[in-house]
């Protein structure tokens, strides 16, 4: 016998929301933003102790971000002092150096079988609180 299968087409994709913890029905995506905040509370700890770097003790991590999804994280980070000048590719080479004992200080704090890739994005402090405020409107 021969069989017809019914072709089903692909939904277009979502449009861009200001939301990235929405999905396309516009409804919050809890466990994408619990894991964020969780991979948020284990960079900020990681930064100031297992990390010996002068550089990244003075580092704050402002949010963490799907990128695009939970498989690769956006992390914004900036100086803690806003004064303090910023040589961002000097902060990013210290990042991916320390990218290594990052990664494992998150896999140890969150739960969940496959560890998500870092990504890291250096702010001054006024961008990264404008972020902060697009990213709650």
């Amino acid at each position: 016998m021969n069989q017809r299968r019914s072709g089903r087409r692909r939904k277009m994709p979502a449009p861009l929301t200001r939301d990235p913890f929405a999905d396309d029905r516009g409804l919050a995506k809890r466990k994408l933003r619990q894991l964020c905040k969780q991979v948020e509370r284990a960079l900020m700890t990681a930064l100031a102790d297992d990390c010996h770097d002068t550089l990244l003790l003075d580092l704050m991590v402002h949010t963490v971000l799907p990128w695009p999804n939970a498989s690769r994280l956006l992390v914004a980070v900036a100086p803690c002092h806003s004064e303090a000048e910023i040589d961002r590719d000097r902060i990013l080479e210290h990042l991916y150096a320390a990218r290594g004992t990052l990664t494992d200080v998150v896999a140890s704090c969150i739960h969940r079988k496959r560890t998500p890739q870092l990504c890291f994005e250096v702010f001054n402090p006024q961008a990264a609180q404008e972020l902060e405020s697009t990213l709650q409107n």
